[in-house]
């Protein structure tokens, strides 16, 4: 299920999320591109193979992910696409294996070996059956790279990037694939009106209860893992308060695949122009573009992605994407942010507060104040644990101030910071936060705010919603059920000093179709690190 596509294409000034350059002195007319991409597991198929006793859907890191070769006309032939197109999938799917916690997997040298009795995998989720064992596990080189660098950098990020979160994700990811089966009348409600995605909330002695069974100070983290670099193997340790606890690489396994990856192609085909896009977290680029250009990488609207999981009925007054980076040589850029996967929960007062993938081990929620973190540094993998530790911050400053401590720690003396935020759109120094009276007209009942909406009837709802029936918003055209929701902020940017001409805002005039409404950008660019 892989896309193969050969095109060339005459030198401009073209935005993609992600392009590639090729190391040549000279700009060349024309060029070619070849496309790359992944397909899915399968139980009977290819060189990785998941063990299941049920068919699944199941993409490598759950995403969709790409890769460009850019090229002079005949320098790559037919077989050197065959075989980078192998490399490229078969490898991101071993390496989805090994990082994975939910599912075992097996490994075959050719695609079409029929021998079901083979091992599994030594991977994630067979350490973590180990736990509390004392069983020593090897593992795969590359695993056993990531198992050190997460381990180590958990340590040196104070925790804000905790790799022991495999329990208190699954609470996360359950709620998070169920949102709608589970959603109240007043939650449909605040979702067609609000254009996001609205849900109740998390028991909080659940969530409680996970927490107090994490690891959540550097002692006990440090007693959690040990690793024998003679025989590659690793020891998964007892927390004497957790019955059970679980490794998670989600924050960061697809960056090192990523990095492994690139590394491993950039090898055998010297002076390679290309890039590889994991699902827009993590980008890559390799060597020149042909035409000596820069790369220019687009970043999402945070709102705009609000608004495309919320229905696909509602017409979105946003732009898809407002702000740009343009770059010139071979980087990696992480971004992490709140919109992949997401809710608000309305705490029946006049606030939402919002909830995400990404957690805090010590509260066990997601922090408020950034919408987007993006860093360059030389290694996609580390970069994905910086944002990662970065998004649990909750100032420029705390934010700036972590980001600085870890560049020491690693010696990266050239790493970028941008940052997103919303402000209220007439006060640049005040953080915006979401609440009732912002969005939506409102009404008080019983000492409690809601959302006031106009019925088909062109009546006027005031009531708890209790009595209300969902199904009427999922089979009304949403132009009928208004309200006159104001979001009065803009989604600011500040970034560090060398890259201070680099991100840039789209001109609507340029870029129609990333700028589709002019009349509503809500980004700007307003200071520097």
């Amino acid at each position: 299920m892989k896309t193969r596509k050969l095109i060339t294409v005459m030198v401009l000034p073209f935005l993609l999320a992600s392009c590639s350059k090729r190391n040549t002195s000279t700009a060349n007319e024309k060029y070619d591109v070849y496309s790359l991409s992944t397909g899915y597991f399968s139980t009977t198929y290819g060189k990785t193979r998941i063990v299941s006793d049920s068919s699944l859907f199941l993409s490598p890191f759950n995403t969709v992910i790409t890769g460009k070769v850019l090229s002079v006309a005949n320098t790559y032939h037919e077989e050197d696409y065959k075989d980078m197109e192998d490399m490229f999938s078969d490898t991101f799917f071993y390496y989805h294996a090994l990082l994975d916690r939910h599912y075992y997997y097996r490994s075959y040298k050719d695609k079409d070996e029929t021998n079901d009795d083979r091992a599994y995998l030594n991977n994630v989720k067979v350490i973590n059956d180990s736990y509390g064992t004392e069983t020593p596990i090897a593992v795969d080189p590359f695993l056993y790279d990531v198992l050190k660098q997460s381990y180590e950098f958990t340590l040196n990020s104070d925790l804000k990037f905790n790799m022991f979160l495999g329990t208190l994700n699954e609470v996360y990811e359950e709620k998070l694939a169920t949102l709608k089966q589970n959603m109240t009348s007043l939650d449909v409600t605040m979702t067609l009106l609000n254009k996001a995605t609205f849900s109740q909330d998390f028991e909080s002695r659940e969530i409680e209860d996970i927490v107090s069974t994490l690891p959540n100070t550097k002692e006990e983290v440090e007693n959690l893992l040990s690793f024998d670099d003679t025989n590659r193997t690793v020891t998964f340790h007892k927390l004497e308060k957790a019955d059970r606890l679980e490794i998670s690489l989600g924050g960061n396994g697809k960056g090192f695949a990523t990095e492994a990856i690139s590394r491993k192609m950039k090898e055998k085909y010297q002076g390679l122009s290309m890039s590889v896009n994991s699902g827009t977290s993590s980008i890559k680029a390799i060597g020149t573009r042909p035409d000596l250009k820069d790369w220019n990488i687009v970043y999402s609207n945070p709102v705009y992605n609000e608004t495309l999981q919320a229905s696909e009925r509602i017409i979105n007054p946003y732009n898809p994407y407002e702000v740009a980076l343009k770059k010139k040589g071979e980087f990696n850029i992480s971004t992490s942010g709140y919109y992949e996967q997401y809710f608000y929960v309305y705490d029946g007062e006049d606030t939402f507060k919002r909830r995400c993938h990404i957690i805090d081990s010590k509260t066990g929620y997601s922090h408020q104040y950034f919408d987007q973190i993006s860093v360059l540094i030389d290694n996609t993998g580390l970069a994905d644990m910086y944002t990662t530790a970065l998004m649990n911050t909750d100032s420029v400053e705390e934010c700036q101030a972590l980001f600085e401590k870890l560049n020491g720690i690693y010696d990266e003396k050239d790493a970028s910071l941008i940052l997103c935020f919303k402000t209220e759109a007439d006060k640049n120094d005040t953080l915006f936060s979401y609440k009732m009276s912002d969005i939506t007209n409102t009404y008080t009942l019983n000492g409690k705010t809601y959302p006031e909406v106009t019925l088909p009837d062109k009546t006027d709802y005031r009531g708890d919603y209790g009595d209300f029936d969902s199904s009427l918003f999922f089979k009304t055209e949403p132009a009928i059920i208004a309200s006159k929701a104001v979001r009065n902020f803009k989604e600011t940017y500040v970034v560090s000093q060398n890259l201070k001409d680099s991100l840039y805002l789209l001109d609507p005039d340029k870029y129609p179709t990333y700028v589709t409404n002019r009349d509503n950008i809500i980004s700007r660019i307003e200071a520097e690190l």
